[in-house]
């Protein structure tokens, strides 16, 4: 859990900043801006910041209209900047969300659908490599594990740093381990002092992620009066605190003049619309449309907010090379935001394959600027001028629309893409799967998955078991569990709140058929790692091995399979191979697992040292 700290005195300090250029901002509107003043190359040899914001929705930043926030930081740069005001996503989750920004490619070519199964393949040219290429220095602090380097968006970039932030970590086998704003903040600066430095005339791109708007929302802000019952808001804050002490280190290292700025989110938060809480299930517009700025003083004497057309997140690396002047060696999928005759037609691809994670059918789509086609179990198609909330399905009134843009994409989808880049099996790892009893699904995992809107309510009745899971109301939770288990299909919580719910009944044996079954039909790493652990906690050292033999060979990369291999050997005395396992662990994840494997290997060292010889065979 992140620790409070109090801010109020910063903050009020930074609240005060540019209220006069905000009100400027929000006075001062063009259709786009003024091309003569930003030609190509306008920005050659300028340094590049590029900041991405995970889960932040325009509609909760200042300049984008939120009378509540508190962001005078975004604010400020939107007023030497263009601000585009309909902005979206290619994907609603965050690795395919990025691929999308450092490659200019929609998810469709670059082929990272997915988090913590895919990754950014080594044959596509990331922004970080053209610039790298052009003589930049390049550097990149991210903030949540799903952008580790592992996954592929390290590619281009001298130095790329992840940590797991103190008293952040979670499960080893989570995805969503972090840092806080300020560590990263800290770090980046750091490199940028360092940077500016030794090489004070080499222009640098640096990429900045924070993640801290994601949930678990958490802030050290939220002690804060006006952020009661504001979380979500508090985390937005507190990001744009730590962006201005980051827009300070530039100022203070190098030319902030001459620093082209771009800020994007990665997508948006559903806050309870359309039913979803959080976001990568549905492509509705509270979660789809982005932030997009670009700023500088230099280039954008005044504000300017694009308002007549869709733009997106996947524009960001053709703009950019634009500005520089420098050529792009290959097609992107995005366009250059500051041509001077945007596509009134343009659509954008969209796509979410995290609905996968709740048992549920992927979605994809075209966005256009005033209406979306969404195909779907059930399809959907929005009017988006007349209907800007999206509760009309206007796809039978529509037809012709939706069939001209169902159409489109099967066009798009047929011409061919990127195949998602994952760890692949052999065919005797295959086998070997099967004779542990883990392919059940392999083969059908997916097909006739239900519509994520049919799903929703089983989705959320998760929280209800978990508010009696934490009232210790384990009677009263059993028999929702069970009714959710019965519905959830490929969906894994409720089977983990029926584990919870059995095994604090003392059914452990029943908890462990729950977990047997479901793994046989849905192997994921995750799942068989979960239940490696309970079956080792219920003493059933036979079954987590066979759980951690799946586990290993749909993804070996994974260091809490050795972790927890240790674990085993060395409750079993055989500290030897407790060490190899626990140095493998760590060389496989060494932030996820960090101090608590290091102190499980050097206690197992320092018992090898003073265990007894073993006795010879037959003695």
């Amino acid at each position: 859990m992140r620790s409070p700290r109090s801010a109020q005195l910063i903050f009020a300090v930074v609240t005060t900043v540019i209220i006069g250029g905000w009100l400027a901002l929000r006075s001062t509107h063009s259709d786009g801006p003024d091309h003569d003043t930003v030609p190509a190359g306008s920005a050659r040899d300028f340094n590049v910041l590029l900041v991405t914001l995970d889960t932040t929705r325009p509609d909760r930043i200042g300049c984008y209209g939120y009378a509540a926030a508190q962001t005078p930081n975004l604010d400020a740069l939107a007023a030497h900047g263009v601000l585009f005001e309909d902005a979206v996503t290619c994907a609603t989750s965050t690795l395919p969300a990025h691929a999308t920004i450092h490659t200019g490619l929609s998810p469709l070519h670059h082929g990272a659908h997915e988090n913590g199964r895919s990754r950014l393949a080594a044959d596509h040219t990331t922004l970080a490599e053209r610039l790298r290429q052009a003589g930049y220095a390049t550097a990149a602090f991210v903030s949540c594990f799903v952008l580790d380097a592992r996954f592929g968006l390290d590619q281009g970039f001298d130095t790329y740093e992840f940590k797991v932030g103190v008293g952040l970590r979670g499960e080893p086998a989570s995805l969503v381990h972090e840092r806080r704003a300020d560590d990263t903040t800290r770090s980046a600066s750091a490199w940028l002092k360092h940077q500016t430095t030794a090489q004070p005339d080499r222009p640098f791109f640096l990429w900045v992620h924070y993640f801290d708007p994601h949930y678990t929302y958490a802030s050290p802000l939220d002690q804060l009066p006006q952020f009661e019952n504001r979380p979500y808001d508090a985390e937005i804050a507190f990001v744009d605190l730590e962006l201005g002490r980051l827009l300070d280190a530039v100022r203070d290292s190098s030319d902030l003049e001459r620093t082209l700025i771009v800020v994007a989110s990665d997508h948006g938060e559903g806050l309870g619309q359309h039913g979803e809480s959080y976001h990568g299930i549905f492509l509705y517009e509270s979660t789809l449309r982005t932030v997009l700025i670009l700023s500088s003083p230099q280039l954008f004497p005044k504000a300017f907010r694009v308002s007549d057309r869709v733009v997106g997140t996947v524009d960001i690396v053709p703009t950019v090379l634009t500005l520089l002047g420098i050529a792009p060696e290959a097609t992107f999928d995005g366009v250059d935001l500051l041509a001077a005759h945007p596509d009134p037609h343009r659509a954008i691809y969209i796509e979410t394959y995290f609905s996968h994670t709740v048992g549920c059918s992927e979605l994809l789509g075209l966005r256009r600027h005033a209406d979306k086609f969404i195909l779907a179990p059930r399809s959907e198609y929005y009017n988006l001028s007349s209907d800007p909330g999206e509760t009309r399905n206007l796809i039978d009134e529509h037809a012709a629309q939706a069939t001209a843009l169902r159409e489109q994409l099967s066009a798009l989808r047929s011409a061919g893409g990127a195949a998602q880049e994952a760890y692949e099996m052999s065919d005797e790892e295959r086998s070997r799967l099967a004779a542990l009893g883990y392919v059940a699904a392999l083969g059908k995992w997916g097909a006739n998955w239900p519509d994520p809107k049919d799903k929703i309510d089983v989705i959320n009745a998760t929280t209800n078991v978990a508010q009696l899971l934490a009232q210790r109301r384990y009677a009263d939770a059993l028999p929702i569990a069970q009714q959710l288990v019965n519905e959830c299909g490929a969906y894994d919580l409720p089977v983990r709140q029926l584990v919870e719910t059995l095994e604090a009944l003392g059914r452990t044996a029943d908890a462990a058929d729950v977990l047997q079954k479901y793994t046989a039909n849905y192997p994921s790493v995750e799942m068989l790692v979960y239940a490696a652990e309970r079956y080792r906690a219920w003493g059933r050292a036979q079954d987590a091995e066979s759980a951690l033999g799946a586990a290993e060979l749909l993804d070996p990369t994974r260091g809490i399979i050795w972790k927890l291999r240790g674990d085993q050997a060395f409750e079993e005395g055989a500290f030897a191979r407790a060490i190899d396992l626990y140095t493998r662990a760590l060389q496989l994840d060494p932030q996820r697992l960090g101090s608590d494997v290091h102190v499980r290997l050097q206690q197992a060292r320092q018992r090898a040292e003073t265990a007894p010889p073993a006795s010879p065979p037959g003695s």
